[in-house]
C-alpha cells in the first residue's frame, strides 16, 4: 500500500506537534500553554477550502493552541510538497486566512513549507492593486534547500531530523 506525501506530512506533523511549533515558532512557543492542549481544525479548514481539481490541498493544517495568558492562536501551515508549482499558491495563502478569519474571526499565522528545489513558486507574499486599492498579505515561509543535512542533524529538535530526512 502507497502512502501519499501529504499524509505522511500530515501524519508527522500531527505526532510532533510540540517539536513542529518549538522548530518554527520558538519564541512564539515560549508563551503556549501546552496543558491547554492543542487542537486539529482540518474538518474546519476542509469546509472552507474543500478539494477541487485546480486547487490540491496537499498537507495543510490548521492548527488551534492558546497562550499562556489565555488568548487562543491558530496556524494555518502549507506544506508544498516536490515537484508542484502554483503561480496562484499565494493568493490560496490569502483565501485560506481571509475565510478563516472571516468565519472564525481569528487571527492566523500562516506558514508556508516549501520542499521542492524550483524558487520560481516560492511565494512569501500575495500582492494585490487596482486603482488605488492596494492589498498586501506576507507569511512566514520555511525553504528546505536553504539549511543544509548537517546543520539539521546538528539541531536537537526532533522536527529538524524530520527536515534532514524530507
Amino acid at each position: 500500500m502507497q502512502v501519499s506525501k501529504d499524509a505522511l506530512w500530515k501524519g508527522i506533523i500531527e505526532s510532533l506537534i510540540d517539536d513542529f511549533l518549538a522548530y518554527f515558532f520558538p519564541d512564539l512557543v515560549k508563551v503556549v500553554d501546552f496543558d491547554r492542549g492543542i487542537e486539529f481544525l482540518d474538518t474546519e479548514l476542509q469546509k472552507l477550502i474543500p478539494d477541487s481539481p485546480g486547487h490540491r490541498r496537499h498537507a495543510d493544517k490548521l492548527i488551534k493552541v492558546y497562550l499562556k495568558d489565555g488568548k487562543e492562536v491558530w496556524f494555518l501551515i502549507h506544506v508544498e510538497v516536490q515537484g508542484y508549482q502554483d503561480p496562484f499558491f499565494a493568493q490560496r495563502m490569502f483565501e485560506c486566512i481571509y475565510r478563516i478569519r472571516d468565519r472564525f474571526q481569528r487571527q492566523v499565522i500562516g506558514l508556508a513549507i516549501y520542499t521542492d528545489w524550483d524558487r520560481t513558486y516560492h511565494f512569501k507574499a500575495f500582492q494585490e492593486a487596482f486603482f488605488g486599492t492596494k492589498l498586501t498579505y506576507e507569511f512566514n515561509t520555511y525553504v528546505l534547500r536553504d539549511h543544509a543535512p548537517a546543520e539539521l542533524a546538528k539541531d536537537p529538535n526532533p522536527f529538524a531530523a524530520v527536515m534532514e530526512a524530507a
